[in-house]
Order: C-alpha cells, then structure tokens, then sequence
C-alpha cells in the first residue's frame, strides 16, 4: 500500500480471500458451543435465583407459635 492510499476493507478485517466452507463451518460451530455455553449459565442462574427466592421467603416469614 502506497503512502496516502486508504487499505481495502478485506485487508484491514484480515480476510483478504473469501471465506471458504472450512471457516464458515468453524464459526457455525463456534457459535453452537457460544449457545450450548449460554443455555447452561442460564440454567445456572435460574437455578441460583429460585434458591436465593426460597431463602428471602423462608427468612421473612413471621415465626410460628
């Protein structure tokens, strides 16, 4: 690239050839580990709210007697 020229949009996202099959594969599977990733921390959390829940309820209840 000459002095002053602009770089070519491709170049600067480092994909100066097309994507091939074998990229487009990896980022599909890349992206089904991202959401398996997504769905478990959305388990765990569900989970860790439901308990922090029952406890916030248990301990504001007035005591029996």
């Amino acid at each position: 690239m000459a002095t002053g020229e602009r770089p070519d949009l491709a170049e600067l996202a480092g994909a100066s050839t097309p994507l091939s099959l074998s990229r487009i594969s990896e980022g599909t599977e890349i992206s089904a580990h991202y959401n398996m990733v997504q769905v478990s921390l959305d388990v765990i959390f569900d989970h860790f709210c439901t308990r922090l829940e029952a406890r916030l309820v248990a301990s504001h209840r007035p005591p029996r007697g």
